[in-house]
């Protein structure tokens, strides 16, 4: 059997990249327990930015946590963001810089690209939503006001033309009607004049008076507050009354409208008849199911309101995303057109609990939650999640939430690191983040060495791998004594990006004073737990210096004889030259240790020797002192009755014991003096 000896680990603390770490460096301990916060966004970026070539634009993201966290760039692909002079740079402060450039130089994988910021540190890292650059390379336009048509008594619509290559950055203000009105947009009105939210202008009851009106609309960059009216003006053409009999037509309706959530939309459809105007009514189609009807229609009352040749939506939600229809009529037919309106939903994302700690071999579950119709995906440490027999995502809605929920089992030291939840729309994402952590563990072996034999001169490898919380700390013992390096034999450890804690002993140029039981013990606040396996160098037996050992009276100690070279044929054990055992509290075992049971200090104390015989009856002997120590007796002591506010003493009598003695007083099993 392997020798056992207690010795206690020296605490030293590990960061992930495997060196030592300065105490200073080392989270806050709060009643006994390290204390880590995660890596967190302190600012994150948001999910579109615009900017002009002439200003730039400066991504800012900063970070929290502890241990201190790195802040860095990335494209959308995870591939980290490049220096490029004078274009873009990553700053010292996490902030990510695009200088201006002039239109010639415009890139559109830098300037047009999509980013992410990423926060780390040894306890995992978190990914900000994906940033997408929209880049307005400044160019002068035009803008034109469109004529209008229509009958007498009916409605005209005016459109005011913006160039594509600058639609999305210039808003359309307000029409000028005969340089002397200003009309401004409104969601309702039964005025002669009305300007819609979306930039038409409506002029109602037309007539040939209208002809001799002039028009002009005025637009603003929203990026450089540049306003431009329109260059021509436009007029309102009076058509001559189509006959009788023939069924209306719509001339004007609605693109497809996008808005944000509770944003008011305004739906127009615009239509002509004979001889009179038509009569507009609005509807929703459905769902085509048989148990629906294929349109509902729509009338007054709600955040819904159809007002003739206008369908008002106050508050947008998402639940008004879908086709709307239009239905001109008149005594001659009708006519129909469908208009298509998207409501962006505002995001949001929440995960519970927001940080867990589970034991080893423990379950956890996080849920996340979002309103419809947002997808969920879950990341670790800034990767998509690959279930499995220990990782298992469940999908689920509500009338008005998306739920997912993340379930992990058999908990281990790869588990822990930062789990984030993704909310996205075809427009944005959203994220919101979750430590677990691995509780208070006994340390595991992991990989542990076999038995070597060798030839002297060889070259040795041996590796442990452990892990537990806190992170062990792992010691090397040599026939149950501290293994110490030297010019031969090199003793390294690291700390891997999985926190497990890997540690080898290397020898060169193993000599037969090498060999032994090798021990590779692995311990944290927790307890310990050690694997041991025989080193053979083939060599005449070599008996190492044995340090002195320290037994306690009435225990048993196992004392082990430190000899090296292969093979060794019989080790025998004697004190004051009577060889052992002489008897029956005293065992010699084949691997040649010597158990001494109950210990007494008059006769177990003193010098040991151990002598060992190898091939060619070739022998080494040395020696190990035995200090035996008494432990401390208390005599008991009584306590009586006392009143309060009365004085009480108490005798502790320490009768017997070996010094240095340490005296501590406990009430109620705990430390005297604390509440």
């Amino acid at each position: 059997m392997p020798p056992m000896v207690n010795i206690e680990p020296t605490t030293l603390g590990f960061a992930a990249s495997g060196r030592l770490c300065n105490a200073e460096a080392l989270p806050s301990v709060q009643d006994g327990r390290l204390l880590y916060e995660g890596p967190h966004f302190v600012t994150e970026p948001p999910g579109l930015v615009r900017f002009t070539n002439s200003t730039g634009a400066r991504l800012d993201c900063r970070g929290g946590g502890t241990p201190p966290v790195d802040v860095r760039w990335t494209l959308d692909s995870g591939d980290p963001v490049a220096y490029v002079p004078g274009v873009r740079e990553s700053l010292p402060n996490g902030s990510l810089l695009f200088a201006p450039f002039p239109a010639r130089l415009f890139r559109r994988d830098v300037h047009g690209g999509r980013y992410r910021c990423v926060v780390s540190s040894s306890l995992g890292r978190v990914v900000s939503r994906t940033v997408r650059l929209r880049p307005v390379v400044l160019q002068s336009y035009r803008v034109t006001a469109r004529d209008g048509r229509a009958p007498p008594g009916q409605s005209a619509l005016l459109t005011c033309h913006v160039p594509d290559h600058v639609r999305a950055t210039v808003q359309i203000t307000s029409w000028s009607v005969n340089g002397a009105l200003n009309v401004y947009p409104t969601l309702m009105g039964d005025d002669k004049y009305h300007m819609l939210p979306s930039g038409e202008l409506i002029v109602r009851d037309v007539t040939h008076d209208d002809v001799m009106g002039r028009y002009l609309c005025r637009t603003v960059h929203m990026m450089t507050d540049e306003h431009v009216i329109s260059e021509r003006l436009a007029t309102v053409i009076v058509e001559e009354p189509k006959p009788a009999g023939r069924p209306p037509r719509i001339v004007a309706s609605s693109a497809a409208l996008h808005v944000r959530e509770t944003d008011d939309a305004v739906l127009f459809c615009v239509g002509h008849a004979s001889p009179t105007a038509p009569v507009i009514s609005w509807s929703r189609r459905r769902s085509l199911a048989a148990d629906q009807p294929a349109v509902e229609p729509l009338g007054a009352g709600g955040d819904v309101t159809p007002a003739g040749a206008l369908l008002v939506i106050r508050s947008a939600r998402p639940r008004h995303t879908g086709w709307y229809s239009c239905r001109a009529e008149s005594p001659a037919g009708h006519a129909t057109a469908d208009v298509f309106l998207e409501v962006q939903m505002i995001l949001s994302v929440s995960v519970s609990p927001a940080r867990v700690t589970v034991n080893r071999g423990g379950t956890f579950r996080l849920t996340c939650t979002a309103p419809r119709p947002a997808s969920l995906l879950w990341l670790r440490d800034g990767a998509r999640i690959d279930t499995g027999r220990h990782l298992s995502v469940a999908q689920e809605m509500t009338s008005d939430l998306q739920v997912s929920r993340l379930e992990g089992a058999d908990m281990k030291q790869s588990a822990q690191g930062m789990y984030q939840c993704f909310a996205s729309s075809k427009f944005d994402s959203v994220q919101a983040a979750v430590q677990v952590l691995l509780g208070d563990s006994h340390p595991v072996l992991l990989e542990k060495f076999i038995n070597h034999t060798v030839p002297p001169f060889a070259a040795i490898s041996l590796r442990c791998v452990a892990n537990a919380s806190p992170t062990p700390q792992i010691s090397w013992l040599l026939d149950g004594y501290p293994l110490s390096p030297d010019h031969r034999r090199l003793i390294g450890q690291y700390v891997s990006a999985n926190n497990d804690v890997i540690s080898h002993v290397n020898i060169s140029s193993a000599m037969p004073v090498d060999g032994g039981w090798i021990t590779c013990r692995a311990a944290n606040r927790f307890g310990a737990v050690q694997h041991a396996a025989r080193l053979n160098i083939y060599g005449k037996p070599q008996v190492r210096p044995m340090p002195e050992v320290l037994a306690v009276a009435g225990e048993s100690l196992l004392l082990t004889c430190s000899v090296g070279g292969h093979p060794i044929h019989e080790i025998t054990w004697s004190q004051d030259g009577r060889r052992l055992p002489v008897g029956r509290e005293q065992r010699v075992f084949a691997n040649g240790s010597l158990l001494l049971e109950r210990v007494q200090k008059s006769s177990s104390g003193g010098g040991y020797s151990c002598t060992a015989r190898g091939a060619g009856d070739a022998t080494s002997t040395g020696n190990v002192n035995v200090k035996v120590i008494v432990p401390p007796s208390i005599r008991p002591f009584l306590l009586g009755n006392f009143s309060a506010g009365e004085r009480a003493q108490v005798l502790c009598f320490i009768k017997s014991g070996d010094s240095p003695l340490t005296l501590t007083w406990l009430r109620d099993g705990r430390p005297a003096g604390r509440p």
